[in-house]
């Protein structure tokens, strides 16, 4: 519909495609629409992906974010209504939608190491930040989209709660916002600003996570090695976005090769999902959450009588790549497993 009405707007099939912000609202839309087809050949040919960050996942949130920034460049220049509701609403479904990619953590199930919670959160935020701020003049558009977002997250929060659904934490993005802003408002150059921005986004996270909520724990190593990492793709992300030609020294270049290098020696992660294998038959699975972080897991193969046919092995639970056995009962399966933060 945004095309047809941009269409007769110009009368002109060319004039309509060299309207950026539609451009890129439609390759929104067909990738949107088009990690659905992959999604269901990745099922048949790799199993189910329960990884947030598998290929068909990823090109949906991409499809989604191209969507809304299309929507959000669209918005912005006009006046009055737009300037005080739409775009700051625009900013924060931006927001939401980059920070969909900590949402494992977020919500206690990672599958990564915890090491790279603050650094996805970090580059994810500066990255909607720093695009809300290039299309919109309101110097506290970040804070904006930031309440609006948080304000989102306690619904969410209250509404899993009344149902008795395990939830996700309220994330503490207003504070590291306010920072952007007013560094931005100062006209502070891009690597004081990444640093402010990182280091208040550390500072805050690990008090919030360590002495606040029970889920995802943040070691003195994962906040030491961390802090770099999350530094320098801020960095790179407030130059990649920068209204003028970015520019990008060796030495940066060097630092980026190295962490690129670096990242392809890491190793597959292992998902929590039993699609990975062939599968051989259904099982009958429970779990109860004890007091004290221990999970009493059962699990049984209904309607199989003799039980010499089946050799169990272990019960497993993996959390961030790591795997954590129980013990086991011939037929009917069941054993202990504490449920620890990953290292």
């Amino acid at each position: 519909m945004w095309a047809f009405l941009s269409y007769l707007q110009h009368k002109d099939l060319l004039a309509t495609l060299r309207r950026g912000s539609l451009v890129l609202g439609l390759i929104g839309v067909f990738a949107t629409l088009g990690s659905a087809p992959v999604d269901d050949f990745w099922h048949a040919n790799f199993g189910r992906d329960s990884v947030l960050f598998s290929a068909p996942h990823t090109f949906g949130l991409f499809g989604i974010f191209a969507l809304l920034g299309g929507a959000l460049l669209e918005a912005s220049p006009i006046p009055g209504l737009s300037r005080r509701w739409l775009t700051p609403l625009g900013s924060a479904a931006i927001l939401a939608i980059l920070l969909v990619m900590a949402f494992e953590y977020d919500g206690d199930v990672p599958q990564f190491a915890d090491f790279w919670y603050l650094p996805i959160l970090v580059t994810a935020s500066a990255l909607a930040f720093a695009l809300s701020h290039n299309v919109s003049r309101d110097e506290w558009i970040a804070t904006k989209a930031a309440l609006i977002y948080t304000a989102l997250m306690v619904g969410v929060f209250i509404f899993l709660t009344v149902l008795g659904l395990s939830k996700p934490i309220i994330p503490v993005v207003i504070i590291p916002a306010l920072v952007f802003d007013l560094a931005s408002r100062r006209r502070l150059s891009r690597p004081i600003l990444a640093g402010l921005f990182t280091i208040v986004w550390f500072a805050t996270y690990a008090l919030y996570l360590n002495y606040v909520t029970d889920g995802v724990q943040l070691e003195l190593l994962d906040i030491a090695a961390g802090i770099p990492l999350a530094f320098v793709l801020s960095w790179l992300t407030l130059m990649l976005t920068s209204t003028g030609r970015p520019r990008v020294s060796p030495k940066i270049l060097a630092v980026l090769t190295a962490l690129l290098v670096a990242n392809l020696s890491a190793q597959p992660v292992m998902a929590h999902d039993p699609g990975q294998g062939d599968e051989i038959g259904q099982m009958q699975f429970v779990a109860s959450v004890m007091e004290g972080g221990a999970v009493n897991v059962a699990a049984s193969l209904p309607g199989v009588e003799e039980c010499d046919l089946f050799n169990p092995v272990r019960i497993t639970a993996r959390r961030a790549g790591q795997n954590v056995n129980g013990g086991v009962i011939m037929c009917h399966r069941g054993g202990r497993i504490a449920a620890v933060a990953a290292v």
